[in-house]
C-alpha cells in the first residue's frame, strides 16, 4: 500500500501500546538488584491535565485508573524489569481523558513466588557428524517405513566393493518443525538411526541388499488429551524429510528386539486412532505470514471431497476439525456435510472497518463429532453469504477416526490412547497378519525396537507397557518409500566454530561477494565467517529448511564466545520471500526470513530478521525477546546486484578524495503533512536534539507543508519537495530521516518520492543512510513486486548505504519512539568511537522494548559497518576582518573575513602530521519559516532552519593548520544573529569535523571595494575537452567554470540570485546550482559547478547558465550540445590538426560512451587504397572528447610517407563490442614520390 500508516497519541519520551489499543505508554527499563525478585510499582505526586478526548485513538478503552503493569526479562544473560504506564485515565468527576503531565514512580523489590529459572544445557558437540567421512543426502516423501538397497547408492555413484555394511549409517530426525523456545530439547546435531540392514550374510552390500528405517515425516500428529483427539503440527518450512547416509566410519546402530511385559493386559485392543487431513495451500491472501489458504469459495460456492476411511469401525464416532476463512461485510457462514447430513456450521465475524488495522479475513476454527457409517462418504463444504461480494476459503481439515487393527499392505502406523496410564499394559491384536508381518515401536522414531509377535492363523498379537502413548509401524516387506534426490555432501564442520565477531550466512549464488565482503571485514581486524543456509541446515535442522536452525547455529556460536568475544554481527545475503515452499512461480527465498502465524491483519503480521537474535533461553518462541546481535540483510536477487551491494560498502568506507566530502557533516529531516502536524512536531523534535546534542552536524529540512502543494490531474502533489528531496541525495548527507505515511511505491500522498525518483539518482560518492519512520517502505519479502525500499539500496548507480526501515505497517508514536532511540545511540560517541549499524539497531530495540511494531524495522545494509563519521576534530581559532586583521565579532554583509583554525584529536593536540584539505561552510543566521496550512489538517507550524550559505569553499591544510578568505555576499538578512561555521577537513588517511557559532552575522560593511564586474563563466559538458555543439548521451554533466574578484553568490537569500540554468528555454523549470558550487583551492574567487543532467531526449539541447557575484552583478552563458543515445554508439566531428602536417598530426574525435573504454583503430591509406599503417589505441572511459591521438607520419615500415592527399577511417570499439566507423582526409606537406 502506497501512504498506509497507523495513528495514535505518544507520550512525551514514550511509546504506544500498539499491541492494545494505541494508548499512549510510558517504559521504564531497569536491572534487577538480583535474580528471583519482581518490582512493586507505585505511582506518586501525579500532575495531570485534561486532555481531548478526540484526539486520542481508542478512548473508549481508557479506565478511570493509571494503569501499571511490570514484568522481568532475559536480555544478554543479565535480569531486567519493565515498567509500563498508561499515563490516560478517565476523571471520574468530568467523563473526561486526563493525561498525567509530571508524576514519580517509585520501585521497591520483593520476592518473585512465581520465579522460575528455566534452565538449559545446551550440549553442543565440538564437531558435526558430517566433519569426516563419505555422504550422500536424500529425501523421502511421508511418513512409513523407508528402504536404502545397494542399487540407489551404486546410481549415486559409489562404489559397492568399499562398502562394509557394517559401517552403514543413516542420519535424520525426519524434518518435523523444530521449537522456536530456547527452553525446549532439541537434536544438538544430525541424530542417528537404528538400522534393520540385510546383506545375504556375506560381508558384503551388493546391489539388491538393503537398509530398513523408519521415517516418521515432516509433520507431526500429538495426541491432545483435552480435547481427545490428535492435532497436526504443521510444518511451514518443508514438504519432505531428508536423511544423510556414510559407510565409513564408526559401527552404525542397528535395531534392537523389544522385551516385553509378562503381566496380564488391562486393555485387549483390536482397533486404534486413525487421522489425515486434508490442506491445499495455494494462496497467501496479502502476503504476509505463513498461513496459506486453500479452495476458494467465490465463483462457487461449495466443493465436495470425495474420502476414504481405511477399515473403519462401523459405525463409531469420528472427529471433525475444520479450519476456514472469510472476507464478508454482511452475514457469512460455511455449512459442512457429510453425505447430505450437516454436521457443522461455522459462522464467521463480519469485517466492520476497512481502516488499515482491520483484518483483511476472519478465520475460524471448530470441531465437531460426527457418526461414520460408510468407508467413502462426500464431505462438503458450503459458503453461505449474503453478498455475492464476499469470499470464503477452506484453510484445512482434519479428521480423527477409529480404525480397525486390520493390517493394510504395505504398512500400518498406528496409536491408541485408550488405557494408557501409570503401569498399564495393552494387548494389540492385529488381523489379516501372515508371518511375513513385523511390528516396531517407533514411539522414539531414531531408536526402534522390533516387537516379537505372537501369531495365531491370521491374527498377530502382542503385549506392550502402556505408561505413555505408543507409537507402532506393522509392515510385510511388500513396499516402501524410497529416496529421491541423492547427491553427494562434502565434509563441513559448522560446529567446530567458536569466537566469531561476524557471520554472514549466504545464498550459494553469492559465496564470492560474500567472501570478498568477509575478506575486507578480516582486512580491519575481524574474526569472519561465511556460510550457506544448507550448510546450516545439514547440521542443525537433519537437512530441512527450518528458520530455528538458523537460530540455533547463530546460538551455539554466541554462546561459545563467552562475554570476551561473542558474536556481535549478521549478514544475510540474499532476498527474502513469504513464499518458503515456491508456490508462486516467481520467487526469492534465497535466505529466508522468520514469518508471524498471523497472516490476515495488516497491522499485526509481519516478517523480520530479529528471530535470528533471540539467543537468551526464555526467548524465541512467536518471536519474543530481546535481539542479542546486529542482524542486517542485504537483499540481493542475482550476482550482479550481489556485488554491486558489496562495491557500494567497501568503498563508501575507502577514503578517497570522491567520498570524503562535507555531506558527512549533514543530517536531513524530511517531514510529512497533515495529521494534524504530527509527523512535523515528531521530525523538528528530533532536529532539535540533534542541534542541541550533537553539535557538528548541519541539519536540513524538508518539511512538505513549507512547499506550495499544487493540483495535478493524479491529486495533490508537492513538486518542490520532490526536487528538494532528489537534490538533496545527489549532494549527499550522511542520513536521511523521514517521517510520515508511506508504502511500497513512495513516500506520501502527495507521491513526492517514487520507484522512478529512485532510479534515477546517481549519488556512488555520497551515498546517504535512510531512516524510514513509516509503513512498509521497504517490504522487503514480497516476490512479486521489489519496493522502493529495496531499490534504494539495490540502485547500481546510487541510492542509499543502508536503511533502517519499516517492512509492515507501523505506528507513528512507536515510529518516533524508536527513531528517536536509534538516533541517539548512532550519533553518540563512546571512547571506542561510533557504534556501526548493527549495533546501533541492537542497542535502540533494547532501549525501545521487545514489541511489535519494533520488530517490522529491519536493517537493509551490512550490520558491521559505521557510518562515515569524521574521526578528528577542526576548529576555528582566529576569526578576523581582511582589511583590519582584528578580531570579527560581528560579520556584516561585503566584510572580507579571514578565519584561521587547526585540526585536533580528542585531547585537544594539534594533529601536525594532518595535511590535506578542509571544507569551510558559513552560514547566515537561522530562519524562522512557517508552514502554508495547504491542508486543514496542516495548521501553520514555525521553524528554524538555518541554511543559507554566505561562503563555501576549499582550503589545503598543511601540520594541522589552514586559514581561508572570503568576502560576506550582499545578501543577506541585516538583522544580527549567531551565524554558523561547518567545517569537514580531510587527508589521505582521515578526516575530521568541526562547527562555531560564536560570532554574529548582520549589518553592511561600511569598508569594502566596490566591484561593478560580472563573474566570467566558461561552460562544458563532461570534461573541459567539449567543443559547442558537440555530442553526448543522454546523461550529460554540466561544467561551469566562474570567475569573480569577489566571489560567487551561492547565499540563494536574494530573490532572483541563485546559480540557475536553464534548458532548451525553459524559465519555468530552472535548475538550482548554488549547491553545487565548489570554490577553487585557497581562493574564494574562483571555483566551478558540476552538474549532472539525465535522460535528455536525443537531438540538441542548449543550457543558459546565470551567475551573480557577491556584489549581485550577473553574467550569462550559452552552451549547446547534442545528445545521442547511448544505446547506439556514435562518433562525430572527426579531424587531425596539424592538417596539412610536416612531421606530427594529432587524430581527435567525438562519441557518446562515456562510461566505457574504446579500442579505436586508425587505418590510413592513399588514394589508389594502399594502406600506410594502421595506429590501435584504447581510449580509457571518461569525458565523450577524445585526447589527441599521435602520429608520426611514418608508414608501417618505418619510413615516413610522401607527401599528398590521403585518407583515413577510424573505428571504435565499445567494450560491450558495439561499434561504429567515420572517415577524414588528410594533407601531408612534402616531397611527393
Amino acid at each position: 500500500m502506497l501512504n498506509s500508516s497507523l495513528f495514535s497519541l505518544r507520550f512525551i519520551e514514550g511509546d504506544v501500546d500498539q499491541e492494545g489499543h494505541n494508548l499512549p505508554l510510558y517504559r521504564f527499563i531497569t536491572p534487577l538488584p538480583e535474580q528471583g525478585l519482581r518490582p512493586v510499582v507505585t505511582l506518586e505526586n501525579a500532575l495531570s491535565e485534561e486532555f481531548p478526548h478526540s484526539n486520542i485513538n481508542g478512548y473508549e478503552w481508557i479506565s478511570d485508573n493509571y494503569e501499571i503493569t511490570s514484568s522481568t526479562f532475559l536480555q544478554k544473560g543479565e535480569w531486567f524489569a519493565e515498567i509500563l504506564l498508561i499515563p490516560v485515565r478517565i476523571n471520574t468527576l468530568t467523563g473526561y481523558p486526563e493525561l498525567l503531565t509530571r508524576f514519580k514512580i517509585s520501585i521497591d523489590w520483593e520476592t518473585d513466588k512465581n520465579f522460575k529459572m528455566t534452565e538449559e544445557v545446551a550440549d553442543w558437540p565440538e564437531n558435526s557428524v558430517l566433519s569426516s567421512g563419505s555422504w550422500l543426502k536424500f529425501n523421502v516423501t511421508g511418513r512409513g517405513m523407508v528402504k536404502v538397497t545397494g542399487a540407489d547408492l551404486q546410481s549415486a555413484g559409489i562404489d559397492l566393493s568399499s562398502i562394509n555394511p557394517t559401517l552403514i549409517r543413516i542420519f535424520g530426525s525426519g524434518g518435523a518443525l523444530l521449537p522456536e523456545a530456547n527452553s525446549q530439547t532439541r537434536d544438538y546435531d544430525l541424530p542417528e538411526n537404528h538400522l534393520f540392514i540385510s546383506d545375504g550374510g556375506d560381508g558384503k552390500f551388493d546391489a539388491g541388499d538393503y537398509v530398513l528405517f523408519y521415517n516418521p515425516g515432516h509433520e507431526k500428529w500429538i495426541y491432545n488429551s483435552s480435547a481427545q483427539r490428535f492435532i497436526r503440527t504443521q510444518n511451514p518450512y518443508a514438504v519432505s524429510s531428508t536423511f544423510f547416509v556414510t559407510w565409513d566410519g564408526e559401527t552404525g546402530k542397528r535395531i534392537t528386539q523389544k522385551t516385553l511385559p509378562t503381566t496380564t493386559p488391562g486393555a485387549n485392543l483390536n482397533w486404534f486412532v486413525d487421522y489425515f487431513a486434508h490442506e491445499a495451500n495455494l494462496s497467501n491472501l496479502i502476503g504476509t505470514g505463513r498461513k496459506w489458504f486453500g479452495e476458494n469459495f467465490n465463483l462457487y460456492t461449495d466443493k465436495e471431497f470425495s474420502l476414504t476411511f481405511v477399515n473403519p469401525v462401523i459405525p463409531s464416532q469420528a472427529i471433525l476439525s475444520s479450519s476456514v476463512a472469510g472476507r464478508a461485510y454482511s452475514s457469512n457462514r460455511f455449512y459442512v456435510t457429510l453425505d447430505n447430513t450437516r454436521i457443522l456450521s461455522q459462522p464467521i465475524g463480519i469485517i466492520t472497518s476497512t481502516s488499515l488495522e482491520a483484518s483483511y479475513a476472519l478465520e475460524r476454527f471448530d470441531t465437531c463429532n460426527f457418526n461414520l457409517t460408510t468407508a467413502q462418504p462426500t464431505l462438503k463444504y458450503e459458503y453461505s453469504r449474503a453478498s455475492t461480494s464476499s469470499e470464503g476459503w477452506l484453510d484445512y481439515f482434519e479428521i480423527n477416526y477409529r480404525r480397525l487393527l486390520s493390517f493394510t499392505a504395505p504398512w500400518v502406523a498406528f496409536s491408541n490412547p485408550t488405557g494408557v496410564g501409570t503401569g498399564a499394559v495393552t494387548r494389540y491384536n492385529i488381523s489379516n497378519a501372515s508371518s511375513a508381518l513385523q511390528i516396531w515401536d517407533v514411539t522414539q522414531p531414531q531408536t526402534p525396537q522390533k516387537i516379537p509377535l505372537q501369531l495365531s492363523g491370521q491374527t498377530a498379537s502382542f503385549n506392550d507397557h502402556a505408561d505413555t502413548l505408543r507409537t507402532y509401524v506393522a509392515f510385510d516387506g511388500s513396499g516402501f518409500l524410497s529416496g529421491t534426490g541423492w547427491q553427494r555432501v562434502g565434509n563441513q564442520n559448522l560446529h567446530a566454530i567458536s569466537e566469531v565477531d561476524y557471520i554472514i550466512i549466504s545464498y550459494p549464488g553469492f559465496i564470492d561477494q560474500a567472501n570478498q565482503l568477509a575478506d575486507f571485514h578480516r582486512n580491519r581486524g575481524l574474526t569472519v565467517k561465511v556460510t550457506t543456509p544448507e550448510l546450516i541446515y545439514n547440521e542443525f535442522s537433519s537437512g530441512n529448511q527450518d528458520l530455528s536452525a538458523i537460530r540455533d547455529f547463530l546460538r551455539m556460536v554466541y554462546q561459545r564466545g563467552g562475554r570476551g568475544h561473542q558474536l556481535r554481527w549478521v549478514l544475510m545475503l540474499g532476498d527474502a520471500s513469504y513464499d518458503y515452499l515456491n508456490t508462486l512461480e516467481v520467487n526469492h527465498n534465497f535466505v529466508p526470513t522468520w514469518q508471524s502465524t498471523i497472516s490476515l491483519s495488516p497491522a499485526n503480521s509481519y516478517a523480520t530478521d530479529d528471530f535470528f537474535g533471540l539467543f537468551d533461553v526464555t526467548e524465541g518462541q512467536d518471536c519474543n525477546g530481546y535481539i542479542d546481535v546486529g542482524i542486517g540483510r542485504l537483499l540481493a536477487k542475482s550476482s550482479e546486484e550481489a556485488q554491486s551491494m558489496i562495491n557500494k560498502i567497501i568503498g563508501y568506507q575507502e577514503m578517497t578524495n570522491e567520498n570524503m566530502r562535507d555531506w558527512r557533516n549533514v543530517i536531513c529531516f524530511v517531514a510529512d503533512d497533515q495529521d494534524s502536524d504530527t509527523h512535523v512536531k515528531q521530525s523538528d523534535n528530533m532536529a532539535r536534539m540533534i542541534d542541541t546534542t550533537y553539535r557538528q552536524m548541519n541539519i536540513d529540512k524538508i518539511y512538505f507543508d513549507a512547499y506550495q502543494q499544487v493540483s495535478a490531474p493524479g491529486g495533490q502533489r508537492y513538486p518542490e519537495v520532490s526536487d528538494a528531496i532528489n537534490r538533496r541525495v545527489e549532494n549527499g548527507a550522511l542520513i536521511i530521516n523521514y517521517t510520515g505515511h508511506g508504502g511500497e511505491l513512495g513516500w506520501a500522498h502527495e507521491r513526492v518520492l517514487q520507484i522512478s525518483d529512485i532510479n534515477s539518482w546517481h549519488n556512488l560518492d555520497n551515498l546517504p543512510f535512510f531512516i524510514t519512520a513509516t509503513c512498509e517502505f521497504s517490504r522487503y519479502d514480497d516476490p512479486l513486486r521489489e519496493s522502493a525500499g529495496e531499490k534504494v539500496f539495490t540502485n547500481p548507480n546510487g541510492g542509499g548505504i543502508g536503511l533502517f526501515t519499516t517492512s509492515r505497517l507501523t505506528y507513528s508514536g512507536s515510529n518516533e519512539s524508536l527513531n528517536r532511540a536509534f538516533l541517539s545511540v548512532l550519533l553518540a560517541r563512546t571512547s571506542d568511537g561510533y557504534l556501526t549499524l548493527g549495533e546501533a539497531v541492537l542497542k535502540s530495540k533494547q532501549l525501545n522494548g521487545s514489541n511489535l511494531n519494533g520488530r517490522k524495522f529491519i536493517l537493509i545494509g551490512d550490520p558491521a559497518m559505521k557510518l562515515s563519521f569524521p574521526e578528528y576534530y577542526a576548529e576555528a581559532t582566529s576569526i578576523e576582518y581582511g582589511l583590519t586583521g582584528l578580531p570579527a565579532d560581528t560579520i556584516s554583509a561585503l566584510d572580507e573575513i579571514i578565519i584561521k583554525g587547526k585540526i585536533t584529536d580528542a585531547s585537544g593536540t594539534t594533529m601536525t602530521n594532518f595535511n590535506g584539505e578542509v571544507f569551510p561552510t558559513v552560514f547566515d543566521k537561522a530562519q524562522n519559516i512557517t508552514t502554508l496550512s495547504n491542508d486543514p489538517d496542516s495548521p501553520s507550524y514555525t521553524f528554524s532552519l538555518q541554511k543559507n550559505v554566505l561562503y563555501k569553499g576549499q582550503t589545503n591544510i598543511a601540520n594541522g593548520e589552514f586559514e581561508f578568505s572570503f568576502i560576506v555576499p550582499r545578501d543577506i538578512e541585516f538583522r544580527y544573529g549567531s551565524g554558523r561555521l561547518s567545517l569537514y577537513a580531510r587527508s589521505a588517511e582521515t578526516d575530521a569535523t568541526g562547527w562555531d557559532h560564536d560570532f554574529l552575522i548582520g549589518g553592511y560593511s561600511k569598508n569594502f571595494i566596490q566591484d561593478n564586474q560580472p563573474p566570467v563563466i566558461s561552460l562544458f559538458i563532461n570534461d573541459q575537452n567539449f567543443i559547442d555543439g558537440g555530442i553526448t548521451d543522454e546523461n550529460p554533466v554540466l561544467l561551469a567554470y566562474l570567475n569573480d574578484e569577489s566571489g560567487i553568490n551561492v547565499s540563494g537569500a536574494g530573490i532572483g540570485h541563485d546559480i540557475t540554468a536553464i534548458l532548451d528555454g525553459q524559465t519555468d523549470s530552472p535548475y538550482i546550482l548554488n549547491d553545487f558550487y565548489r570554490a577553487d583551492v585557497n581562493t574564494y574567487k574562483s571555483g566551478m559547478i558540476s552538474y549532472p543532467l539525465y535522460n535528455l531526449s536525443p537531438g540538441l539541447h542548449t543550457l543558459k547558465v546565470t551567475a551573480w557575484d557577491v556584489q549581485n552583478n550577473p553574467a550569462t552563458a550559452i552552451i549547446s550540445f547534442v545528445v545521442n543515445p547511448s544505446g547506439t554508439l556514435v562518433i562525430e566531428n572527426i579531424s587531425n590538426y596539424p592538417n596539412p602536417f610536416t612531421n606530427i598530426t594529432n587524430f581527435v574525435f567525438e562519441h557518446n560512451s562515456q562510461n566505457s573504454d574504446l579500442n579505436v583503430e586508425i587505418e590510413i591509406v592513399n588514394l589508389v587504397g594502399q594502406r600506410m599503417t594502421v595506429i590501435r589505441r584504447t581510449i580509457p572511459a571518461g569525458g565523450f572528447h577524445t585526447p589527441p591521438i599521435e602520429w608520426d607520419g611514418r608508414g608501417g615500415n618505418g619510413q615516413a610517407i610522401a607527401g599528398g592527399f590521403y585518407i583515413y577511417r577510424i573505428r571504435a570499439t565499445a567494450s560491450d563490442g558495439t561499434s561504429t566507423e567515420g572517415t577524414g582526409r588528410l594533407i601531408k606537406s612534402g616531397k611527393v614520390f
